[in-house]
Order: C-alpha cells, then sequence, then structure tokens
C-alpha cells in the first residue's frame, strides 16, 4: 500500500516536470521569436562600439569573425539557463539606442542573428 502511494507520488512529480519542460520549449517571445529556434530574454550589461572591447573583458565563445560597422555596436548580455546564468557578447541592431539594464532578445544558436530589440523595452 506505501509502495502504491509512493508510486503515484513519483509519477505525479514526472509528469509535472515534463509539462514545465515542453511548457518552456513552446515559449515564442512577441508570437515569432520561438525558444525552440534558439531566441532567449537577455539582460544588457554593457555596450561598447568594438566587440574587441568587450572580449578583453569576457571571453566569449562566439567567432571573431563578426566585425562592427559603423552603425552597429555590441552588448555584453547575460540570460538565464536552468542552473544559472551564461553571457555572451552580440551585435546590436544598428543605431540601436540600448543601455545596461534593457531587455533584449537573442538568438543563442546564430550568432550572425543580431538582437532584438522588444516592441516594449521594459526594464
Amino acid at each position: 500500500m506505501i509502495w502504491k502511494k509512493r508510486s503515484l507520488i513519483v509519477q505525479a512529480m514526472v509528469l509535472a516536470i515534463a509539462l514545465s519542460l515542453l511548457t518552456a520549449c513552446a515559449q515564442r517571445y512577441e508570437g515569432r521569436y520561438d525558444y525552440a529556434d534558439g531566441w532567449r530574454v537577455a539582460i544588457v550589461e554593457r555596450v561598447a562600439g568594438q566587440r574587441a572591447l568587450l572580449a578583453s573583458t569576457f571571453p566569449d565563445d562566439y567567432s571573431e569573425a563578426i566585425r562592427a560597422s559603423v552603425d552597429n555596436n555590441f552588448a555584453l548580455v547575460t540570460y538565464r539557463v536552468l542552473k544559472g546564468k551564461r553571457t555572451h557578447i552580440v551585435q546590436l541592431p544598428a543605431q540601436a539606442s540600448v543601455e545596461a539594464g534593457d531587455r533584449l532578445y537573442i538568438n543563442i544558436r546564430d550568432e550572425h542573428i543580431e538582437a532584438v530589440l522588444p516592441a516594449h523595452n521594459e526594464n
């Protein structure tokens, strides 16, 4: 009898975890930036005109192939993962007005995709 009760509790816990994972994987930001495609909400930590200025203070996994044009800046951003936070350097849209504390959408699967400003940027 006790084993049946424990079994039901374990089954309920597994079901709850599975449902939460499925819900997270189906999340879309503003109806078009799909979590499953690599999009995440990130917080801007610092902004710089050259990637090298940020990379010198923070080692980044992304390649050096991304270079700023005259109109682009880069941002050091953090985003949440299951076991804490990760930090990346991302390219900002041309002439974007972004400062520390702003929210962005970033694509963690493709480093060549610029960050996207939310329609309503709430700090």
